[in-house]
């Protein structure tokens, strides 16, 4: 048995420096330490908790989709690689707002996200852009949050060009979804 001036902040029983354990406040003793251990709740992942062991495969399966859209629409177009933009699937999946609005074609909404033109610049800083915030996201939302924002972002930013663009200016690219992935990034990191 020592002397000491210290007690525990718990149970307020004197302990000596050898078994005393620090606390966020002063210090506990042993029998304290192993109490609150016994009864703290496990941790739980949280939506802002990035779970590492999910592979981002909706992030892959985006970036094959648009790899695999853009060379088919190539093979399609007499003039190949270096104008994509005339071939039948394109025509078909391009958003028109005219042909949206009058001829109830609300699919190309959404179609619209995966064919592109001949900016192959461009083209590939969005998939860049996917494929840098795309596993990240993914991870921290799971995979069918990080598609509906993907595809909510797609929807938006095509809603948005068929009501204040030209109605004969055809549209197509991933923009929107890229835009709408950001704003989720910003919302995590903002929170």
């Amino acid at each position: 048995m020592r002397e000491t001036l210290i007690r525990c902040v718990r149970c307020n029983r004197p302990i000596c420096s050898d078994c005393m354990r620090p606390a966020s406040v002063g210090f506990q003793c042993p029998d304290d330490v192993k109490l609150g251990r016994a009864t703290q709740r496990p941790l739980r992942t949280s939506v802002g908790a990035v779970r590492r062991g999910n592979r981002p495969y909706v992030t892959g399966v985006l970036v094959a989709l648009n790899a695999a859209v853009y060379v088919v629409t190539a093979v399609q177009s007499v003039y190949g690689f270096n104008r994509p933009s005339r071939s039948a699937l394109f025509e078909q999946w391009q958003m028109l707002p005219a042909a949206v609005g009058t001829s109830g074609e609300y699919y190309r909404l959404l179609t619209a996200t995966f064919p592109a033109r001949q900016r192959a610049a461009h083209r590939d800083r969005i998939m860049l852009a996917l494929i840098i915030i795309g596993p990240y996201l993914e991870r921290l939302l799971g995979w069918w949050r990080y598609l509906s924002v993907y595809l909510l972002g797609a929807l938006g930013g095509s809603v948005a060009i068929y009501l204040f663009r030209a109605r004969f200016s055809p549209v197509v690219g991933a923009s929107g979804a890229i835009f709408g992935l950001f704003a989720a990034a910003l919302v995590f990191v903002r929170s």
